[in-house]
């Protein structure tokens, strides 16, 4: 927000209850972000109120207007920090070729031409690319990829757009205008993931979405396919399942124990499955870790326990 702009104000209203509320003026466009605030006056100033969202006067809303799975190319892989070599993954997600000629890529600096990414030409629907700090031959060997993966080397050699902890991807089309976004970094959105010397994934559903709580941290063998670099990172670079979202559960819900019944036995198989999925792998082979999977978004993490609590206090769930 800008403190020299004037804010449109609209007034709301409780038509449906004690509940006020009301439609924000808003047109916009994929990848703008509208600020909004929220706030309120009373007869009687200690009076009990509370906000839904919980901030006021004194902080700002977004509403992000995102980009969608399909369409065009997306940002369907990153890790900042690797031995070998940053990265970042782009594919081709819709039915037709597009030509990469002019096109750009910028972190959180957002300047539309920072670092050219012509040479990757035309990208063939299905097929992914990829961007590294590396030196383009030694990030190659790293991952075996074959000749065939089209890879741009030495990012931020000539300009300063490295990835950092917390940071944001640019994709920018010939004309500048901007196709692809993803705003990441552990310290700053609570329970994402950090993606040092893992590389993070996430299904079709999500990508384009711009909301990295969705995203997971690749490991070898999982469902993405991801394999290890011989620098030790695990990831899938030149490549993108594009795994669709959803419950791929092949039991009961919660059931993490596979005993065919939802109760406190399989809070200690879920506390596993949360913290080392490849420890529940081994302690429970012939189980399911995606009957975790509460949320149905992929993976099995922190945003599945209060699901899974209420799913075991009622004795099973849908």
């Amino acid at each position: 927000p800008n403190p020299t702009e004037i804010y449109q104000r609209v007034a709301m209203s409780n038509v449906v209850g004690d509940t006020y509320g009301v439609v924000l003026p808003i047109s916009a466009t994929a990848g703008q972000r509208v600020a909004y605030y929220v706030g309120a006056t009373a007869s009687n100033t200690y009076a009990s109120s509370s906000f839904s969202p919980a901030l006021t006067e004194w902080a700002p809303h977004y509403v992000n207007y995102t980009f969608g799975s399909t369409g065009g190319l997306r940002i369907t892989e990153w890790m900042y920090s690797g031995d070998s070599g940053e990265f970042i993954e782009f594919t081709n997600l819709s039915d037709d070729p597009i030509d990469m000629t002019g096109w750009s890529y910028d972190d959180d600096h957002v300047t539309p031409g920072a670092f050219d990414l012509s040479a990757f030409g035309v990208v063939q629907p299905g097929e992914s690319v990829v961007i590294t700090e590396s030196i383009e031959a030694d990030f190659r060997t790293a991952w075996a990829l074959d000749a065939g993966v089209k890879i741009i080397g030495e990012l931020g050699v000539a300009t300063g757009n490295n990835l950092g902890r917390n940071d944001t991807v640019n994709l920018y089309d010939a004309g500048g205008t901007l196709i692809d976004r993803l705003t990441y970094g552990d310290q700053m959105f609570d329970g994402s993931i950090r993606t040092r010397d893992a590389s993070g994934q996430t299904c079709l559903g999500n990508v384009g979405q711009d909301d990295v709580i969705t995203w997971e941290l690749s490991e070898a063998g999982d469902a993405f396919g991801s394999t290890t670099a011989t620098t030790g990172e695990a990831g899938t670079p030149g490549a993108y399942d594009a795994l669709s979202c959803g419950c791929i559960a092949m039991g009961p819900p919660a059931d993490l124990n596979c005993d065919a019944s939802i109760d406190a036995g399989d809070i200690q198989a879920f506390t596993l499955a949360l913290t080392d999925a490849a420890g529940y792998a081994s302690d429970y082979a012939s189980c399911d870790i995606n009957n975790g999977d509460m949320n149905c978004d992929g993976s099995v993490n922190t945003n599945d326990i209060a699901a899974f609590v209420e799913c075991v206090l009622a004795g099973g769930c849908q």
